[in-house]
């Protein structure tokens, strides 16, 4: 069974997605947090993270540079409601982190699932 991590700290999003990807068979964590996330990563490892981006303290961009080079086949998926967002190049350059941006509100999760199963090929 796959393992997804989502960070977010908006409650509704974050449970929205963790009931979303529980039905569809994965096993799911969250984070409110990137601090706490990084935590979790101490003792766990996760096939997908999806970040928000607009974190308090650790932003989702910081988050996934601190741990990107301590998780050796995690893939990252951004996740944000800023639509003015866009990928910096640093970024763009890492292999396992997904090139597109998911903006909130995602009114179709599948979006997300096919993502997701074209990460895990």
């Amino acid at each position: 069974m796959h393992k997804i991590l989502i960070i977010d700290d908006d409650d509704g999003v974050r449970n929205s997605l963790f009931y979303h990807f529980e039905d569809c068979g994965y096993s799911v964590s969250l984070a409110i947090s990137g601090e706490e996330a990084v935590e979790l990563l101490e003792n766990n490892s996760f096939d997908i993270i999806i970040v928000d981006l607009r974190l308090p303290r650790l932003r989702g961009d910081d988050f996934i540079k601190k741990v990107y080079n301590k998780t050796n086949n995690t893939k990252f998926i951004m996740f944000t409601g800023s639509e003015e967002y866009t990928l910096c190049h640093e970024l763009k350059a890492l292999p396992r982190v997904c090139n597109v941006v998911y903006y909130k509100p995602l009114v179709n999760l599948n979006l997300l699932n096919q993502e997701i199963e074209s990460l895990l090929k």
